[in-house]
């Protein structure tokens, strides 16, 4: 099966997703301190029957951190909530689930339970939160399981098993729960098991550690909000001074000249109550009624060992938006908040105006930061950022967008001293989003660009065509002489085809499929 995730969060469809930070008397906080104390290695923790062994396993055989491998997300469905804990793309397969947990009596409870012999997956069917699961018992024994509709207790409101045994001949019979099933039949049972499958975005294990061992800094106390305010007692580093900041409403905005819907006021004082810092903020939102969404929440930036402060600005139904401000060990104080240049899509040059560095769906990685934009179910921006001492450096771009008349686009952008388009090109929606994976290598094809992980290899001596898609009727896109050279970006997207980028110069870059049996590997 090929891998789902190619850059963490990319591939998610948000239904309801909750945020990173929920409410101390959740009951799954018990459940995610559990996995942040697996994950860390924790030995008590790990021989626990509650905790999952093959999510730590799974990344240590990969040779990825766990608490980067392993990610979680609450979702919302009928009756109920849920706590799903999955792979990241740090992990690199194909997204399934370790557990789903949902409530019953105040408890966290074990709705269904993944490993790599028994992978899980999510279904949504509306307001319903289902799963199916693709295992095997053994070499011989191949098992279909799904659960149609989770209930707030935990069980399901209907499940069913297909099991598929092969004998020492290589014949194969079918049961469905047990009575006999005809290939055919089960063939479709599965292929409808799979038509509502979805990917929630998850935040690594390790973000949520970071966010509680922020927290931790309090000396006991917790965020909390009313109406008007929330509060949150912090240090910037372990055995740090503790201070307390408040973020406070100021009311709505209104005028045809207002860009954000609120102004907020953050206070920083210390335990003594003397004032240290204050300045105010545009925002879209109210402040909750709970801590379930953090106006204010800390993490490290720019990687600098102290934690920075992360207001948020709005949320909407994909999407989180954040500015942030660095702390300034030297001032003892935050800067104000980060800005920049931002880069425009549309006219394919940076804006003249600096503007507040507004980041949506954030999270960091390998001393880079991320902003992720979820525009509906087919469409999303990654923006990669790193850092020239303490100013944000755009260094990249992958957007896939409606290219209108049903097309599907997707353009790579990298930057250096100027903006460099690779590649950008359309296709149909239904090929695009279709069987054949060419989404998944899509985005393969520009983590392997960003990563330097392309292949380079040389046409053989017959030449060969750059295909739009990989069929042997597609439009020729480049013909391609023996010895020229191409990047090889995604091996094996289907039957014979790579993935290959034609560079020529003075042209622009064009993407393309071609046969693998034309290429060579290049001296």
């Amino acid at each position: 099966m090929k891998r789902l995730f190619a850059i963490v969060t990319v591939l998610a469809l948000v239904l309801g997703a909750c945020p990173l930070a929920p409410a101390e008397d959740d009951p799954f906080q018990g459940v995610l301190r559990m996995y942040a104390a697996g994950l860390s290695g924790d030995e008590a923790m790990l021989e626990s029957e509650d905790f999952n062994i093959s999510a730590y396993l799974c990344c240590r055989s990969a040779g990825v951190d766990p608490l980067d491998g392993v990610g979680f997300a609450y979702l919302e469905y009928e009756g109920g909530a849920a706590l799903v804990i999955g792979e990241t793309d740090a992990l690199e397969k194909d997204g399934f689930l370790f557990d789903v947990w949902t409530e019953s009596g105040g408890k966290a409870v074990l709705a269904v339970r993944g490993w790599e012999r028994n992978r899980v997956y999510l279904t949504r069917d509306g307001e319903d939160l289902g799963y199916c699961a693709e295992g095997a018992d053994s070499a011989f024994e191949s098992v279909f399981t799904r659960g149609a509709a989770l209930k707030p207790d935990g069980a399901w409101r209907e499940t069913a098993t297909l099991l598929c045994v092969t004998d020492d001949n290589g014949n194969a019979s079918w049961t469905l729960d047990g009575a006999p099933c005809a290939e055919d039949d089960a063939d479709q049972l599965i292929a409808k098991w799979r038509e509502n499958l979805f990917f929630p975005l998850l935040d690594p294990i390790r973000l949520w550690k970071e966010y509680q061992d922020a927290l931790g800094f309090t000396d006991g106390l917790t965020p909390k909000a009313d109406e008007k305010s929330f509060t949150v007692s912090f240090r910037v580093s372990e055995g740090a001074p503790a201070f307390d900041l408040i973020v406070t409403d100021l009311g709505e905005r209104s005028g045809d000249d207002a860009s954000w819907d609120h102004l907020l006021n953050v206070a920083v004082s210390d335990r003594e109550g003397k004032l240290l810092q204050e300045f105010q903020y545009g925002g879209g939102e109210v402040l909750p009624s709970d801590i379930a969404l953090p106006l204010a929440r800390f993490e490290d930036m720019n990687f600098d060992g102290y934690l920075d402060l992360v207001l948020e600005t709005a949320m909407g139904a994909y999407n989180e938006f954040t500015v942030f401000c660095l702390w300034n060990q030297e001032e003892y104080r935050f800067d104000p908040i980060t800005t920049h240049r931002a880069f425009n899509l549309d006219t394919e040059r940076f804006d003249e105006e600096t503007v507040p560095l507004e980041l949506i769906n954030a999270y960091r990685q390998k001393g880079r930061f991320y902003s992720y934009e979820k525009d509906g179910y087919a469409c999303f921006t990654v923006r990669e950022f790193g850092w020239e001492g303490r100013t944000p450096v755009l260094k990249s771009i992958f957007d896939i967008y409606d290219a209108g008349d049903g097309l599907i686009g997707d353009r790579l952008f990298v930057f250096g001293e100027q903006a460099q388009k690779i590649w950008d090109h359309s296709y149909p929606e239904d090929w695009y989003y279709g069987d054949n994976d060419a989404f998944f290598a899509r985005l393969e094809a520009s983590d392997a660009y960003l990563s330097g992980a392309g292949i380079e290899k040389r046409i053989g001596e017959n030449g060969a065509s750059l295909m739009e898609t990989d069929a042997e009727g597609a439009r020729v896109l480049a013909a391609l002489g023996a010895g020229e050279t191409v990047l090889v970006l995604a091996e094996g997207c289907s039957d014979g085809w790579d993935l290959a980028l034609l560079a020529r110069d003075g042209l622009p870059g064009e993407i393309g499929y071609l046969q693998r049996q034309f290429l060579t590997a290049a001296e």
